[in-house]
């Protein structure tokens, strides 16, 4: 005769690895692809900084928010300065807040700014002279 396995203590283990499961698609579901924008040290007021895929995060989204109040997000995912902005060394970012007010969902698009910078590439090859060696007998 086979020992009897205490069934409670595997169905219990299954239902806590399967609310897990669940909990983990829930929390990642919140959050959309992060975006880095390439961006000079100044920016000046109401220019535009970039574009942010929206529909690609939250197709439903009737309601679009910025975290940052120096930054303002069109329908159609610019993103705008509302003041002058200096960059440090650092990289700065903000949030952009996505709801659907019908149905409560949120989602959220992190961006981060990085300053652009200018890479000046000297090749001393460059003075090569064009076309094949003639050869001389």
């Amino acid at each position: 005769m086979e020992a009897a396995r205490p069934s409670g203590s595997w169905n219990g283990a299954l239902c806590r690895l399967l609310l897990l499961t669940l909990a983990i698609l829930i929390f990642a579901s919140d959050a959309c692809k992060n975006v880095t924008l390439h961006v000079p040290s100044k920016l000046d007021a109401e220019k535009l900084v970039g574009r942010v895929n929206l529909k690609e995060c939250f197709t439903a989204a009737n309601l679009i928010h910025s975290s940052d109040p120096d930054f303002q997000i069109l329908e159609d995912g610019s993103v705008y300065t509302t003041n002058t902005i200096l960059l440090s060394s650092e990289k700065r970012s903000f949030t952009i807040l996505l709801s659907n007010t019908e149905n409560q969902e949120k989602k959220k698009i992190f961006v981060f700014l990085e300053h652009q910078t200018k890479i000046s590439l000297l090749v001393p090859w460059l003075c090569l002279v064009a076309g094949p060696k003639e050869k001389t007998y």
